[in-house]
C-alpha cells in the first residue's frame, strides 16, 4: 500500500534495509565486549590458518547482518492513526509503539547520501520522558514526511485531531513555501565550529582503551619501536630531540583539529535555521542531510554559551532543551552551533514570545546581578587554604623548604574562584529568569517562569549565619541552581515564581 493512504498498515521502501543494517552494526559496537569472547573461542578451537578464520568470520557476520536486516524490514509496519503514529516491529519479540501526536516534542529527519537519490528520509520522533528517539520511520518519501510533520504540528497546537484523520497527511501539503532562513552558516563557520569543539582532544582518551586489547606480542613490538625511535632522536642531541618531539606533538594536535573540522562539515554543511509556521527547523549536513524541528512550546530551557575559542571568533552557541527522562543525564535538544553575538536576543524573543521579549540575554549584560561575595569564603578556606597548608606541612618534612611551594595553590585557587564568582549571576523579568555561570567559558541558562515544576530554598550552616540561601528551580529538562542569594530576595523570588506557575493557564510542555 502506498504512503498516500496512511490510514492502513504499510511498509516503507525496501531501502529501509540500509537503516536496519546500520542498527545491527550499532548494536554490535555497543555489545562489542560480549561479541569478542565467542570470536576468540572460535579462533582458538577452529583449525586452519588465520586468513581462513578471518574470512569465515567476515562472511558469517555479513550473512547474519543481511538476514537480520531483511527480516526486520519484512516485519516492520506503520500506520498513521487519528491522533498517533503506530509502529509494529520485531522478528522474535514483536512489539507495537503507539506514539501520540500530543507527546511528540520534535520530528527529526535524516537523509543519507543514498536516500538523497531516491528522495527518501528517515523520520524519528522525540517524545517527553524518553531517553532517545522513541520510534523511527525509515526510508519514507520526503513529501510524506513533510505532510506528517504538518499534521502533527496542527494537532499539537490545537490538541485535537484534524477533520479527516484517515487521509490528513496525504491531503495536506506538499511543501511549505520557501522562506528566508534566520541564520545560514558558511564554510568559515564550519572551521570555527571544528576548532572550538573540545571533543577533538578527547580522541586520545577514547582511543586509549583499545590499546589495552592488543596482544602482548604486538604491545611489545610497539614498545620496542618507540624505544628505537626515542634512542635515534636522543642521539641527535638535546635541541634536535626537543624539536622533533615538539613537532610530533604539534602534528598530533593539527590532525585532531583537522578531524574536528571535517566532522563539523559532515554534520553542519550548509546549515540553515528557519522559524516558519510557528515551528523551528534546522537543515544541514554534507553526506547525510539532517533536519531537526521543534515546537517552541516544548522548549524548557535555552542555553547560550561562548567558549574562549568562540569568543575569539565572535560566535556563540545556542541549545534549546526539551523535557528529559529521569534516567538520562541530558535531554533532547535543538542546537544552533554558531551564531553572531546579539543574534540570541532577537531569536529567543521571537521563539519564546511574548514572555521573553524584555529579558536581557547579553552575556555581559549590566542587568545581571552577582551573588553575594560570601560565596568565596568557604570555597577558598576549605578547598584552598586548608588543603594547601596541610600539603605544605607534609612537603616540609619530606622535601624541606621546597615543600612550601605547595602554598602557591592558595593564590591560584583564589583567582579561579574569584573568576567563577564574577561570572555567577542572575536576572529576572516579569515572566522569565536567566542565570549566568562560567570560568573560562560563559554560559546563560534562560527559562520561562511558568515552566518551573518546583522551587526549593535551602541553607547551609554558613548560609544560615550570614542570612543567605540557595535557590534551585526544577524544570522538565533538569534543574538550575543559584547559590548565595540574600535570604529575603530568595524567598521573594520563590514566592513570585510559584505564583506565576499557579496563575498561568498555559501548558508547561
Amino acid at each position: 500500500m502506498s504512503q498516500s493512504d496512511p490510514g492502513q498498515w504499510q511498509r516503507t521502501s525496501p531501502l529501509a534495509i540500509l537503516f536496519f543494517i546500520g542498527g545491527v552494526l550499532k548494536a554490535v559496537v555497543k555489545n562489542a565486549t560480549q561479541i569478542i569472547a565467542p570470536m576468540a573461542a572460535f579462533f582458538v578451537a577452529f583449525g586452519g590458518d588465520t586468513q581462513t578464520k578471518i574470512a569465515i568470520v567476515a562472511i558469517g557476520f555479513t550473512l547474519i547482518t543481511l538476514t537480520v536486516s531483511v527480516l526486520r524490514y519484512l516485519f516492520f509496519r506503520f500506520r498513521i492513526a487519528e491522533d498517533a503514529v503506530l509502529i509494529r516491529e520485531g522478528v522474535v519479540n514483536r512489539k507495537q509503539l503507539d506514539i501520540k501526536f500530543s507527546r511528540i516534542q520534535g520530528i527529526n529527519t535524516e537523509q543519507s547520501f543514498i536516500y538523497r537519490f531516491f528522495d527518501l528520509v528517515t523520520v524519528s520522533f522525540d517524545t517527553a520522558g524518553s531517553a532517545g528517539s522513541e520510534g523511527s520511520l525509515p526510508a519514507v518519501g520526503t513529501r510524506f514526511s513533510d505532510a506528517l510533520r504538518e499534521t502533527i504540528g496542527k494537532v499539537g497546537k490545537t490538541g485535537e485531531p484534524t477533520d479527516d484523520p484517515g487521509t490528513a497527511p496525504a491531503a495536506i501539503h506538499a511543501a511549505s513555501p520557501a522562506t528566508d532562513p534566520l541564520l545560514r552558516l558558511d564554510w568559515g563557520d564550519m572551521v570555527r565550529i571544528g576548532l572550538a569543539d573540545r571533543r577533538a582532544f578527547l580522541l586520545l582518551a577514547i582511543a586509549a582503551p583499545f590499546f589495552e586489547q592488543l596482544s602482548d606480542e604486538m604491545s611489545q613490538a610497539i614498545a620496542n619501536a618507540i624505544e628505537d625511535v626515542a634512542a635515534d632522536i636522543a642521539a641527535q642531541g638535546t635541541t634536535i630531540a626537543a624539536t622533533i618531539f615538539g613537532g610530533g606533538l604539534l602534528l598530533i594536535i593539527v590532525v585532531l583539529l583537522l578531524g574536528s573540522v571535517v566532522a563539523a562539515f559532515l554534520r553542519y554543511h550548509n546549515f540553515a535555521l528557519y522559524f516558519e509556521g510557528g515551528r523551528l527547523r534546522s537543515v544541514g549536513g554534507l553526506l547525510t542531510r539532517h533536519e531537526a524541528a521543534m515546537e517552541p512550546g516544548k522548549i524548557q530551557l535555552a542555553r547560550i554559551s561562548q567558549s574562549i575559542v568562540m569568543r575569539w571568533f565572535r560566535r556563540l552557541r545556542i541549545v534549546l532543551r526539551q523535557a528529559s527522562s529521569r534516567t538520562q543525564g541530558v535531554g533532547k535538544s535543538f542546537t544552533v552551533p554558531a551564531a553572531p553575538p546579539g543574534f540570541q536576543q532577537a531569536f529567543l524573543a521571537d521563539v519564546l514570545a511574548p514572555e521573553a521579549a524584555d529579558l536581557d540575554l547579553d552575556l555581559e549584560s549590566p542587568a545581571i546581578r552577582r551573588v553575594s561575595r560570601k560565596f568565596l569564603r568557604p570555597r577558598i578556606l576549605y578547598l584552598g587554604i586548608v588543603p594547601a597548608i596541610a600539603m605544605a606541612t607534609l612537603g616540609w618534612f619530606q622535601a624541606g623548604a621546597q615543600g612550601l611551594l605547595l602554598l602557591l595553590w592558595i593564590p591560584f585557587w583564589t583567582l579561579i574562584q574569584w573568576r567563577v564568582w564574577r561570572r555567577l549571576g542572575w536576572h529576572m523579568s516579569g515572566d522569565a529568569f536567566v542565570r549566568r555561570t562560567g570560568f573560562l567559558a560563559t554560559r546563560l541558562d534562560a527559562f520561562l517562569l511558568r515552566k518551573v515544576q518546583r522551587v526549593s530554598l535551602s541553607q547551609s550552616p554558613y548560609q544560615r549565619r550570614t542570612q543567605l540561601a540557595t535557590l534551585r528551580f526544577y524544570l522538565a529538562s533538569g534543574s538550575v541552581r543559584v547559590p548565595y542569594l540574600p535570604l529575603g530576595d530568595a524567598a521573594l523570588i520563590r514566592d513570585y515564581v510559584l505564583y506565576k506557575v499557579e496563575s498561568s493557564t498555559q501548558s508547561w510542555h
